[in-house]
């Protein structure tokens, strides 16, 4: 599970899931880069925030 709700419980925080799961399974940049815009997708927000926070992930991708 990816899970960062209670980090205590979980062993990590996001980012540190998002690296066990590249190191576990395998999975490549691009992925995890879709598994973080999908959890956007998956919220209850209204659909102008998840636009929103969608782009953000961009917007940091584009300065990293």
């Amino acid at each position: 599970m990816l899970d960062s709700d209670d980090p205590a419980n979980f062993w990590g925080y996001v980012g540190d899931n998002y690296d066990a799961m590249m190191k576990e399974y395998g999975l490549t940049y691009e992925e995890i880069v879709l598994l973080a815009k999908n959890s956007f997708k998956a919220t209850f927000m209204i659909d102008q925030n998840k636009l929103k926070y969608i782009e953000s992930v961009d917007e940091y991708l584009n300065e990293a």
